[in-house]
């Protein structure tokens, strides 16, 4: 009997480190080095805005406005 072995070969696939989009108030373009998230928040150096990215796709990113917390006052 013949032995078969099989060899798989593990593809690590690098995170991206560059990526670009758009400010959804001023339209700035906006470049980010490093890691990025879904749900990062982030504020655009032109407008001051807080923006939060809801979706990447290769090396693109989309923003909306992040989300304003009112405070809590303990009522």
């Amino acid at each position: 009997m013949k032995e078969l072995s099989i060899v798989f070969q593990m593809t690590e696939t690098e995170p991206k480190s560059h990526y670009f989009g758009m400010c959804c108030e001023c339209n700035a373009d906006l470049e980010i080095s490093g890691s990025l998230v879904e749900g990062e928040v982030m504020t655009c150096a032109d407008c001051g805005t807080d923006l939060e990215v809801i979706a990447i796709d290769g090396d693109t990113f989309q923003v909306e406005p992040a989300p304003r917390e009112s405070e809590d006052w303990g009522e």
